[in-house]
């Protein structure tokens, strides 16, 4: 008798692509976890009482985990019932059959409960979506102008200017909120310049602006709720 892998998970985030994210995996005393080439694998030693299941815990890394991940529960752990013939476990769209309380520095994003199959180790892919926000661009410093403008280089996305607010600091900023939510990505393809209309056409500020990343919150004025806004902070001299 041999060790046995029981099963590969392949882990992929919209956000971390194509770089596999940071999640620990915890299996039942007994059983062994190796990394290997991108997967996890779930071993079980030789002479092992194999179970009908396995109950897995996936565990997030760091806190910007559940920042950008749609469908993470602040309150709640979702409990998976991953069946025999599934191999595509989508987070926040795979039916929950129940959720365990989440306590104080819990880390655990879910629970899979896995069914065992007699013929091989099972390969499943558990995908997350990334949190889609509002960028919000909060412009400070010397060279404020009432007309400024976020850009689109691939002429796709359109901001709204929002006008002045006074931030924490006692700063007075400059606030321009992309109309509709974009994807944050972790490497995103969006290329945004911050310019204005000049006497002979117009006039480039900053040619490259920052991209979001996990620096999100709820947007205050939204009256349906469930809309998030990514804050960036840019300071013109």
């Amino acid at each position: 008798m041999v060790d046995r892998a029981l099963i590969r998970l392949a882990l992929a985030h919209d956000f971390y692509a194509p770089a596999t994210p940071q999640v620990q995996v915890a299996a039942p005393p007994g059983l062994a976890i190796r990394c290997r080439a991108g997967q996890i694998i779930v071993i079980a030693p030789d002479r092992f009482d194999i179970p009908a299941q396995i109950c897995l815990d996936l565990l997030w890394d760091s806190l910007d985990f559940c920042m950008i991940t749609s469908g993470y529960e602040w309150t709640r752990v979702p409990v998976l019932d991953v069946s025999a013939d599934a191999d595509q476990v989508p987070f926040g769209r795979y039916s929950v059959s129940r959720t365990l309380p989440r306590g104080l520095a819990d880390r655990r994003i879910m629970r899979m409960n896995i069914a065992v199959t007699p013929d091989g180790p099972r390969d499943i892919r558990v995908g997350f979506e990334a949190v889609a926000a509002h960028w919000t661009y909060h412009l400070v410093g010397d060279d404020l102008r009432d007309d400024l403008q976020v850009v689109d280089l691939n002429g796709q996305a359109r901001f709204d200017d929002l006008g002045s607010e006074i931030l924490p600091n006692g700063a007075s900023a400059r606030v321009l909120r992309s109309t509709e939510p974009l994807a944050l990505r972790a490497r995103p393809a969006q290329r945004f310049a911050l310019q204005y209309q000049g006497q002979f056409g117009p006039v480039v500020l900053v040619p490259a602006l920052p991209t979001a990343s996990s620096n999100i919150r709820p947007i205050a004025d939204d009256r349906d709720g469930g809309r998030f806004q990514a804050d960036i902070y840019v300071t013109l001299n």
